[in-house]
């Protein structure tokens, strides 16, 4: 009686699992650089980026699967545990890990990428001015949109980066274009680098 009961206990255990141990939220790859957010509607698995939303179906019981039509290709979601989601697909070995993450980081992150995203922007538009400066402006944007898209490490090699790229083109070196952009203190050392 006692096997039995065990293993009736391990059922319910593992299929309350699969049907509802997710709980809405954000996930995060390492890094924190992409944050997705994640949520059960009707059965389905639904991930949701910032440029579309993706209803993933169960195949089984803790991984779903979508087909992607335009790339002839089906991705996978498989639920770890409840603070860990892998993704895969059909062509591919590599396994993207994403997991929970922190509610403070996650706000934190949003002001960031909120805040990069309007700079971005404003450079943007001035790059579709047609000035001259339309380089300069260019490397502002695309240094704005790293601080958006990517760590903090990331972003301050490619501002730095962005820098070393746009001193050889600036009429006057010394004044830096986007100091929102790309932070003074890298400006420098780019500058000091030159002399």
């Amino acid at each position: 009686m006692r096997p039995l009961m065990t293993l009736l206990f391990l059922s319910c255990f593992c299929w309350s699992f699969s049907q509802g141990a997710l709980a809405k939220g954000q996930f995060e790859m390492e890094g924190g650089n992409y944050t997705i957010e994640v949520k059960m509607e009707g059965g389905n698995l639904v991930v949701v980026e910032p440029n579309r939303t993706t209803p993933y179906t169960m195949e089984k019981p803790n991984r779903y699967k979508y087909y992607h039509e335009g790339f002839n290709k089906t991705y996978y979601v498989d639920i770890v545990d409840p603070n860990t989601l892998h993704f895969t697909s059909s062509n591919t070995s590599t396994t993207t890990v994403m997991k929970r993450a922190n509610a403070q980081a996650i706000a934190a992150a949003g002001e960031r990428h909120a805040q990069f995203s309007k700079i971005a922007e404003k450079y943007k538009a001035l790059a579709q001015d047609d000035s001259p400066e339309v380089q300069a402006w260019t490397f502002c944007a695309a240094a704005a949109h790293a601080g958006a898209m990517k760590t903090e490490e990331e972003y301050r090699e490619y501002a730095y980066q962005s820098a070393r790229a746009l001193l050889p083109i600036m009429v006057s070196a010394r004044n830096n274009p986007c100091s929102d952009a790309i932070p003074q203190e890298l400006w420098n050392k780019a500058l000091s680098e030159m002399n």
